[in-house]
């Protein structure tokens, strides 16, 4: 048992005068280490805001452009994409808009139209209903944002009212052989 005991005793020992030199040798704490850090307040919420309405009223109407375009493009109805003048309008708007996630969100749309397209134009229906689904998501929250800052409030609310009908799909098996 004086085996165990007289090793145990030892490093408690060790262990108690290293505690007893740690707090006997530490500096105290100043007042910088009790003070609590002070908040700031963010004073550029009005700037935000003001830029906000800002890209709305340069961009707005360009937005409303693309998007009347991509719905006829992702619908089928006119299978031809944006027009380049408006695709390069929202590209522009897109680098312009002053949140970073919004301009993210901006650029996802003009991908999913822009893919849209091209799956339509490889006969891929399945993926162009996907890049359709993607495009309407981002079609409805971005049709939200821009009703709270309205340019054209008329045009707006047809395009929130527009139907958005699902494009008929070619299946093989159902066609009768000609």
């Amino acid at each position: 048992m004086t085996d165990v005991v007289y090793p145990l005793l030892i490093v408690l020992a060790c262990v108690v005068i290293a505690f007893v030199v740690h707090h006997l040798t530490r500096p105290a704490p100043s007042q910088a280490d009790l003070a609590l850090p002070t908040r700031t307040v963010r004073t550029g919420a009005a700037d935000h805001r003001l830029a906000l309405a800002n890209w709305h009223l340069e961009y707005g109407d360009g937005l409303l452009d693309f998007i009347d375009g991509a719905d006829r493009t992702t619908s089928g109805v006119g299978a031809t994409a944006s027009p380049a003048v408006v695709d390069e309008l929202l590209a522009r708007a897109t680098d312009e808009h002053p949140f970073p996630e919004m301009r993210a969100e901006l650029g996802a749309m003009r991908a999913a139209v822009a893919a849209a397209a091209d799956a339509r134009a490889r006969a891929d229906v399945d993926a162009a209903e996907g890049h359709r689904q993607i495009y309407l998501a981002y079609r409805e929250a971005w049709l939200e944002r821009v009703w709270q800052f309205p340019g054209d409030a008329e045009r707006i609310a047809e395009l929130r009212g527009r139907r958005i009908d699902t494009p008929p799909t070619h299946d093989v098996a159902a066609t009768p052989p000609a």
